[in-house]
């Protein structure tokens, strides 16, 4: 399935490809279009953040529907998240605060802000071995 690359649409499918091209940039050591994205970050580039942002929203309400319940009426409310969700949400909440984050805990996150960043446009998408 082709996942198109437009900021202001991100589905389901879309979030999921970008943790897919996230763990393919991982395991290829692939820094580029993350070193773009952190620049991006750095100079508060709307695009990026609202394409993060949009991703988080899609993946909680995903989740959300697999548990059957909400944040706000789950006894779990206000727990950390673990897995991919947990994941996306602490890159999010890490770019938040990036003008008072160190790079080095931006660099944890260098493949999400990879992966966002090219399926926001404003990377382009790198040569892998494995197609994403």
């Amino acid at each position: 399935m082709k996942i198109e690359m437009n900021p202001r649409a991100v589905s389901l499918d879309t979030a999921l490809a970008a943790h897919k091209l996230a763990q393919q940039l991982h395991a290829e050591d692939c820094r580029t279009p993350g070193e773009q994205a952190i620049r991006a970050l750095r100079a508060q580039d709307p695009a990026l953040m609202r394409w993060l942002e949009q991703a988080v929203e899609v993946m909680d309400q995903a989740h959300e529907r697999l548990r059957g319940e909400t944040m706000r009426t789950s006894k779990d409310a206000g727990r950390a998240t673990s897995g991919e969700l947990g994941l996306w949400r602490g890159a999010y909440e890490t770019a938040l605060r990036q003008a008072d984050t160190p790079r080095s805990d931006l660099m944890v996150f260098v493949f999400i802000y990879g992966a966002a960043a090219v399926l926001s446009g404003i990377a382009p998408r790198p040569h892998l071995q494995r197609a994403a």
